[in-house]
Parts: structure tokens; C-alpha cells; sequence
């Protein structure tokens, strides 16, 4: 299929509205985003549910392992409000701040791949890992039920408060002072250094990302996260999902779940694929059409996505699982307060009395206000249209 990447400070139209891009206008943003992505057409996801190597996958085994740690089902929660302002039928947020009680879902991933680990060798003293926190925090949490140790490396910028949440889980913690990427070569050159001078392989790498000659780990990992996945579809039951945004880090979890849906649902949704601009690399290879590494060394309000190169299982489903992916600037100031103050005012917020009970001018400044706003929406997807139009008569000219 012809792939479409869309950065929405690289679009020369954004341009004219980014000044009005106060927090609260963001979702305004993204609906325009879904409407854009809603009309690219095509099978995309024929050749990802072939994939060999996903086909022996069973979620039900998964689920049932992770009930035996105490995993508790998560809720999916409806946000009325939010979807009203954006102007879409419904708007789901699946709730992770209270998973094993770690705020987030990271350990469905690691404490699978950690018991499979476990069982094809049952030596195993240290698993080690590179993360900016959850992941890591995963890790350490899952060695202490173990009862093995846990040491994990950490790229610069990583806040205190992550490296304290991981060292109370009884890990050891080394914060280095570059980026993911290279946290991640640390970590595999002290476990195969450990490997070398220790027996029956005491020393184990958990990596949620995949290379060549490494893919095992990682391929656990994404069929751990197929238990949150299969949460959602129980959840959401006969509903339809038209639109699924999945942040992107090096991508484990956005294909772990388009993997699943596709080969679950009758009605699949778009799945578009959502990462900071900072640390770009799933865009960035969209746009290059293989996979495309890049500086990861960055600061970033999304700290947990700051990497800088999309995992080699991950690649082979989102390069035909995705129907495009965006790119968003911390120049939007979005931060997780941000957000969680839209879920708390759209959770909260009283509807506004019915138009009989308001004046003349207060409905005709409402209508006015909408009005404009349908304009400033109409025009700014027109020339998105023509901008993709000519992009496409550009790649096919090259």
C-alpha cells in the first residue's frame, strides 16, 4: 500500500494555526488528523495476519499466567465529554494506572517474557534491561516475585522519581548520561560479558526491542501485552471501533495490539501510530519506507517514547499494519497534568443547559463561534488534501 506520514509542525498549512494551539485546542487537532487518515483506503492489513510467526500464538495461555500473578483487569472508560469537543461519536481510554499496581501496562510484556526465560533455563540469577522507567520498573518488579535480582540501565534525562520508583523494587540502577539506544547496548554487552564468565547462562536480557540475532525475548514480550488486548475486546463487545491511536516507542505494543486485532476482530479499526516528534523513528520510516533510525538523545515531556529506532519484529507488522503514523512537538506543551485534566473535566463537566433556556445573542454567539470553527476545519483539510495530493505526485515522480 502507499503509505502516508504526517508531522503537524512540518505542514506548511498547521503553520497558520499553530499560535492558537493552546493545550485545549489539541484535540480540535487530532479529530482533523482522524478525519485526514479516515479516507486512505486500502486492504492494509492482508499481509500482517499472515505473519508465520504470530500464527502460533495463544492469548487465552497468556491471560491465564498473568491471572496467576494477581493481574486484574483494567477498566475501559468513556470520556462523553472529550468526544462531544472533538466532535466524534465516542471516545475510549483504556485505564492502565492501576496494573499490578505499577501505572502501567508494561509488566503484562516483561513478567511473561520473564517466566518463559525462567522456564526454558531455570539458572538464571539477573535479568537486565535499558528503559526510561516503566519497563524497567516491570523488571524489577517481576525478578523480586522471582526472587532473582534485577539490574537496570537508564538513559540520560530519566526523572529521580523514575529511578527511585525502580530502586524500591529492590533493583540496582546505573543512569548513564546518553540515550536509549545506547543504554540498550550497555545492556546487552554486561549480560553477554556475564554469560562468558559465569555457568549455565546465569545472566538473562529483557529488551522489549528486537535486532538481528535477537527477537526471542522481544516476541514474548509483545504476546504478554496480548492480554490487555484481549481485555478490550471483551470490553468493548459489539461496539465499533472506527479509529485506534497507539503510541509508538520502538513500536512493541502498537503491533503486539494490531496483531491481535487483526486477527480477532471481524471489523478492524485505522490504526494510527502516535510518537513525539523529538524521537520520530516509526514516522521516520514510514516516510522512508524501511526502517530508519534516529537521535534519541533528546528530552521529552513523552519520555517513555524517546527511542530512537523501531524494533525489527515490531517493523515487519506496523510497516503494513498502520494506516499512517504522526509525529507531535512538545511545542504543544502537552503534558500528562494536561491530559489529565481533560479526562477529569470531561468526566466531570455539567452539560450545558438547552438552548431554551439561553438568550437570542448567547445562541447566536454560539452558532457564530461553531460556525467559524466548521470554516477554519473545511478549509485546513483542503489543503491538507491538496498538500497529500501532491506529496503523492512527488514520491511517484522521484
Amino acid at each position: 500500500m502507499d503509505w502516508f506520514g504526517l508531522n503537524i509542525y512540518s505542514i506548511p498549512l498547521i503553520e497558520t494555526i499553530e499560535k492558537s494551539l493552546l493545550p485545549e485546542k489539541i484535540p480540535i487537532v487530532l479529530s482533523i488528523i482522524v478525519e485526514i487518515f479516515g479516507g486512505v483506503n486500502g486492504d492494509y492489513g492482508r499481509d500482517v495476519k499472515q505473519t508465520s510467526y504470530i500464527s502460533s500464538w495463544d492469548p487465552k495461555e497468556v491471560a491465564d499466567f498473568h491471572e496467576t500473578i494477581g493481574n486484574k483487569e483494567t477498566p475501559l472508560v468513556k470520556l462523553p465529554g472529550l468526544a462531544k469537543h472533538l466532535g466524534i461519536g465516542n471516545l475510549l481510554l483504556k485505564d492502565e494506572s492501576h496494573r499490578f499496581g505499577l501505572n502501567a501496562f508494561k509488566a503484562l510484556g516483561a513478567s511473561y517474557a520473564m517466566y518463559r526465560q525462567i522456564e526454558k533455563n531455570p539458572q538464571i540469577k539477573t535479568f537486565c534491561t535499558a528503559t526510561d522507567g516503566n519497563h524497567g520498573r516491570a523488571v524489577a518488579w517481576m525478578a523480586r516475585k522471582l526472587g532473582r535480582k534485577a539490574l537496570i540501565y537508564m538513559p540520560q534525562g530519566t526523572v529521580p522519581a523514575r529511578v527511585r520508583a525502580i530502586e524500591k523494587e529492590g533493583a540496582e540502577v546505573l543512569l548513564i548520561d546518553q540515550g536509549y539506544d545506547i543504554a540498550v547496548k550497555m545492556a546487552n554487552t554486561r549480560v553477554n560479558d556475564g554469560n562468558k564468565t559465569s555457568e549455565n547462562r546465569s545472566w538473562s536480557l529483557i529488551q522489549d526491542t528486537a535486532w538481528n540475532g535477537y527477537e526471542e525475548v522481544p516476541l514474548d514480550i509483545m504476546r504478554g501485552y496480548w492480554t490487555q488486548a484481549h481485555e478490550i475486546t471483551k470490553q468493548i463487545g459489539k461496539e465499533k471501533i472506527d479509529v485506534l491511536l497507539l503510541q509508538s516507542g520502538v513500536g512493541s505494543w502498537a503491533a503486539s495490539v494490531v496483531i491481535y486485532i487483526l486477527k480477532q476482530w471481524q471489523n478492524p479499526p485505522l490504526f494510527i501510530g502516535v510518537e513525539p516528534h523529538s524521537a520520530n523513528c516509526l514516522f521516520e520510516s514510514i516516510k522512508a519506507g524501511h526502517r530508519v533510525s534516529v537521535e534519541s538523545n533528546v528530552t521529552t515531556t513523552m519520555a517513555g517514547l524517546n527511542c530512537g529506532s523501531v524494533s525489527t519484529l515490531a517493523w515487519k507488522i506496523l510497516k503494513n499494519g498502520l494506516i499512517g503514523s504522526v509525529s507531535i512537538s512538545d511545542k504543544l506543551g502537552c503534558t500528562p497534568e494536561t491530559l489529565r485534566a481533560w479526562v477529569k473535566k470531561s468526566q466531570a463537566q455539567p452539560s450545558k443547559p438547552s438552548s431554551n433556556t439561553q438568550s437570542t445573542e448567547e445562541r447566536l454567539a454560539v452558532l457564530e463561534r461553531e460556525n467559524k470553527e466548521l470554516k477554519r476545519t473545511n478549509d485546513i483539510l483542503r489543503q491538507a488534501a491538496a498538500f497529500f495530493a501532491q506529496a503523492e505526485l512527488d514520491r511517484k515522480q522521484k
